[in-house]
């Protein structure tokens, strides 16, 4: 059974330089909701990657917690069917000219155009395309496992 994280820092109190979050895609179950002219992807739960760097080097947990993936100013999304919970095989997430695979850095706010894709299990892959997004993380996160060192960040890493 998962264990309860500590309470988690805002993101306007991290510090990339000492902890770093990361949603990875595969092993999450999406429900995609219209709401306006945005499309918001409810990651229920995410499985994220928790680095804290110190001294010794990076240390990283595997987490599970709630994220939104919020495309702003949608122009698509296939298919347009939103009444389930999906689990996510894999995916990508493209934000201006950078492209995140499998691995998207949260939180995450830009303005930019924004194009992504979900393979989703047992079901059609989903495609959303916008002009802006905002991710953040939901909630409180409960700690899955350790993850290994050499998932860890680079070195260079910001």
């Amino acid at each position: 059974m998962p264990r309860r994280a500590g309470r988690p820092l805002s993101a306007d109190s991290l510090d990339s330089q000492t902890m770093r979050d990361q949603i990875e895609l595969h092993d999450s179950r999406v429900a995609v909701h219209l709401v306006g002219d945005a499309i918001v992807l409810r990651l229920c739960p995410a499985y994220v990657h928790h680095w804290e760097r110190s001294s010794a080097g990076w240390r990283g947990e595997g987490r599970s917690q709630s994220a939104e993936i919020v495309i702003t100013k949608a122009s698509s999304v296939v298919p347009t069917s939103t009444d389930a919970i999906h689990d996510v095989a894999s995916g990508w997430l493209q934000v201006g000219n950078q492209r995140y695979e499998n691995l998207i850095p949260v939180p995450l706010v830009e303005q930019a155009t924004v194009r992504g894709r979900l393979e989703l299990v047992n079901s059609q892959p989903l495609e959303v395309q916008g002009k802006g997004v905002t991710i953040r993380l939901v909630g409180e996160p409960e700690i899955v496992e350790e993850l290994p060192p050499g998932w860890a960040p680079s070195r260079d890493a910001v």
